[in-house]
């Protein structure tokens, strides 16, 4: 299979992996989404049958939902209509629809306004979680996905400081608990609505360790959240691949929903090394190939791993006690981007990250 990376970073890991025949440095889906369109048509020209698109963040995402009509006959996606994707990237939007649908979730507040802000204060317990209503752009900007604060005070400094700077917040319930509590189900519903495979994880860690992204995930049964994942999809109506996470609330002893994610994810190779490759039956369904049996059964209590990650920002080596080996690159784990047979992406994602920490503290040093 004849496989084209795009990034607008020249130094992208999957830029450089061997599986990888052409790699297009492409415009930035944040900075100008119709350019990359343009980009797209061009790169593609007019293969017969057209190649099949595969956007790996949120940006990439509504940038081709939102121009879907411009790349029909260049390239053909398994992503839903634009509404269904604007309705989940907007997180006040993904939050409003749950609670209509009432999805369990944590107590959330949309604050429109300084006014509202000060409105919902009477009704937050403190403390609570300030979140991005768009996360990919406040991460890349801010390096960090939530704040949490402790007062109401705190809360309107903080909302109006960010509001200011282009980023609105939305006010969140914390539920109690670490990393351990937090569960993502990985999904394909295919392009007729029928829920094809799912895939269910748990955090042994995160990094930062209150909001952060995934460094170890333990591959679980899934059994127990197929109805609540199902009816989640329909409340969206959502066709395609995404992950939704969720946190255990011990007080009332259920999973409550905390996002849904409309694309892979970065450990997206743990359940393919379970035995569930999510691209792959997300292709066979944009082309129109059989896709064979619904795939719910996968192997369980496998380990996948992001060391670098833990040794180089966390400071940590070793494994936490809850996983089965001590020694973080050890066979039986999934490694998230090391490979002895495919190399050049771990080297890469080491020197970005490099990079990165030069330009970080040159800016600091600079400006200070």
């Amino acid at each position: 299979m004849r496989v084209w990376a795009a990034d607008p970073d020249r130094l992208a890991p999957g830029l450089h992996s061997r599986f990888v025949e052409r790699r297009l440095i492409c415009p930035d889906p944040m900075k100008d989404p119709e350019a990359l369109i343009a980009f797209l048509r061009e790169a593609v020209g007019t293969f017969s049958p057209p190649p099949i698109l595969f956007p790996t963040t949120d940006p990439y995402v509504h940038a081709v939902a939102s121009h879907s009509e411009q790349l029909n006959g260049r390239c053909v996606t398994y992503l839903p209509r634009r509404e269904i994707i604007d309705a989940i990237i907007d997180k006040r939007k993904q939050y409003h629809n749950a609670q209509r649908h009432q999805i369990p979730m944590p107590a959330t507040y949309t604050l429109d306004g300084p006014a509202e802000a000060s409105d919902h204060v009477a009704s937050l317990t403190f403390p609570c979680v300030l979140k991005p209503v768009f996360s990919d752009g406040f991460r890349t900007r801010f390096g960090f996905k939530a704040i949490e604060v402790v007062s109401s005070r705190e809360l309107l400094e903080v909302y109006k400081k960010y509001l200011h700077l282009g980023h609105p917040l939305l006010a969140q319930e914390i539920i109690p608990g670490g990393a351990e509590n937090l569960v993502e189900v990985m999904t394909f519903v295919r392009k007729n609505g029928i829920l094809w495979a799912a895939f269910a994880s748990r955090k042994l860690e995160q990094f930062p360790e209150d909001y952060g992204s995934g460094t170890i995930f333990e591959s679980i049964r899934n059994g127990n959240l197929l109805p609540l994942v199902s009816n989640i999809l329909k409340a969206f109506g959502f066709a395609g691949l995404c992950h939704i996470e969720f946190k255990w609330d011990a007080r009332d002893r259920q999973f409550k929903f905390i996002e849904l994610n409309p694309r892979t994810s970065n450990c997206s190779i743990h359940p393919t090394e379970c035995g569930i490759n999510f691209p792959w039956l997300a292709y066979l369904d944009a082309t129109g190939a059989p896709l064979g049996e619904r795939q719910f059964d996968y192997e369980r209590g496998k380990v996948w791993v992001a060391p670098e990650v833990r040794m180089f920002q966390m400071g940590r080596f070793f494994m936490p006690r809850a996983a089965p080996r001590r020694i973080p690159w050890a066979r039986s784990y999934i490694q998230g981007v090391a490979s002895t047979k495919d190399p050049l992406p771990e080297l890469f994602f080491l020197l970005r990250g490099g990079v990165r920490d030069i330009a970080r503290v040159w800016s600091r040093t600079w400006f200070n």
